[in-house]
């Protein structure tokens, strides 16, 4: 058992050479005020863990504000980096420099970049007949009569009775009975400067969706329903060089992504790019992100030297400051961002393509800070917190590491000076301290 012992404390570092000497006492006594030996094992993982436990809250706290900041700055940079996924310049929409020619609706990002010319040459339109202007007051000189419609494929009968009516309410009458039978189309009454006139109405536009009116000879004659006003027909128009028709004035323009409703016959412009508010949105994420990090640096520079460092990263321009200026993006003199909105919209409608390469191109104001931001979430935690480390004292230091493995002291204490020369009762301590 002796000798097994006698092993033991050999591989934790402490020579045994008599048991009968007085002067080790001294280095068990410390190991008492310690922690109580286990003789079942003995930690050794101080290393790996060392800066988390002996960290004060704030520098904790610190460490974790700082991961945070910077998280948010690469993410904000990331997305004006037009290199990095989901960046917001591939957030492709729609816009035209005519709306009376046509009205966009973009529905999800498109996939079409550029600008394109949609030239309007026939809007789609439904069948429309009207019948002959009647003196609204006067006593209908019809009697009785009937109209024959078809539509759809559908023959449908309207019973004509003007007996007792004026003009107006004989019309009226013959509007509710065509509506009543939902035959595709809409009867409709207008009546304006003392005439009255009846009007039927595709439901439908586009070529196929027409309709026939016929029926007794004197309702034909008093109405004139039978004659035909405008045609079903398709709209007819060119995008991108291309001849296009389609039979509702609803259109794609980039499958079902971009739509557009045609307004009237002319031509108007297409531009499929990045939209200048969601460009502005996601800058002033950016410039958000900055200052709320330079904040934590400024707030915490006496933390560590990398601090320091990232603080004169973060305040040193990414690009030329002109073209920061240029850009509506300035320092200010307590180092934060600045961002003026109203020069940016100027940029951006002057040169949309410059702005781009600005902010998110391979020299821009995106990659200059995302890459601040990359180094930021390299650096090593105890390099940005040695001014917290500096502080702790030598003793404090030890006691953790003895904490892990009580033997270390011991083998500290006996290789100190004449000690380590005289220690003879080693065997005997660490008996009574192990049975």
């Amino acid at each position: 058992m002796v000798s097994g012992v006698n092993s033991y404390l050999y591989s934790n570092g402490i020579y045994s050479r008599n048991i009968y000497n007085n002067y080790n006492r001294g280095a068990v006594s410390a190991i008492d005020r310690l922690q109580k030996l286990n003789r079942y094992e003995t930690k050794n993982n101080y290393y790996t863990n060392y800066a988390t436990r002996t960290l004060n809250q704030s520098a904790q706290q610190f460490l974790k504000t700082y991961q945070s900041d910077y998280q948010q700055l690469k993410q904000a940079a990331g997305a004006l980096d037009q290199y990095t996924p989901n960046n917001v310049w591939n957030n492709i929409i729609a816009t035209n420099d005519d709306t009376e020619v046509a009205q966009i609706q973009n529905h999800y990002s498109s996939q079409v970049k550029g600008r394109y010319s949609l030239e309007v040459k026939q809007l789609a339109q439904a069948q429309r007949n009207t019948s002959t202007a009647l003196n609204s007051n006067e006593t209908a000189a019809l009697d009785k009569g009937y109209l024959e419609i078809i539509s759809g494929g559908n023959r449908h009968t309207v019973t004509v009775d003007g007996a007792g009516k004026t003009n107006q309410e004989l019309l009226e009458t013959m509007a509710k009975d065509i509506n009543s039978q939902k035959m595709g189309l809409t009867a409709s009454v207008i009546s304006q400067n003392g005439q009255s006139q009846l009007v039927l109405a595709g439901d439908k536009t586009g070529y196929g969706h027409d309709f026939t009116v016929s029926g007794s000879q004197e309702v034909l004659q008093q109405t004139g329903l039978h004659n035909v006003k405008q045609t079903a027909q398709d709209a007819q128009y060119t995008f991108n060089g291309q001849e296009r028709h389609s039979q509702t004035n609803d259109v794609a323009l980039d499958s079902y992504r971009v739509s557009a409703t045609l307004k009237s016959v002319g031509q108007t412009t297409i531009d499929f790019a990045t939209d200048s508010d969601t460009v502005k949105k996601a800058v002033n994420k950016l410039v958000e992100a900055h200052n709320n990090t330079l904040k934590t640096l400024n707030d915490n520079v006496q933390m560590g030297t990398a601090v320091t460092n990232q603080l004169k990263n973060l305040t040193r321009p990414p690009i030329a400051e002109e073209s920061m200026k240029a850009l509506g993006l300035s320092y200010q003199k307590d180092g934060k961002l600045g961002f003026d909105e109203k020069t940016f919209a100027q940029a951006y409608a002057q040169d949309a393509s410059n702005v781009k390469n600005l902010l998110g191109g391979s020299y821009s104001v995106a990659r200059g800070l995302l890459d601040d931001a990359q180094k930021a979430l390299s650096q090593p935690s105890y390099k940005l917190v040695d001014g917290v480390n500096a502080q702790k004292s030598f003793d404090e230091y030890f006691k953790q590491q003895i904490e892990e493995n009580p033997f270390r002291l011991y083998n500290s204490f006996t290789n100190r000076g004449g000690y380590n020369l005289i220690n003879f009762n080693t065997m005997g301590l660490f008996l009574n301290r192990l049975i």
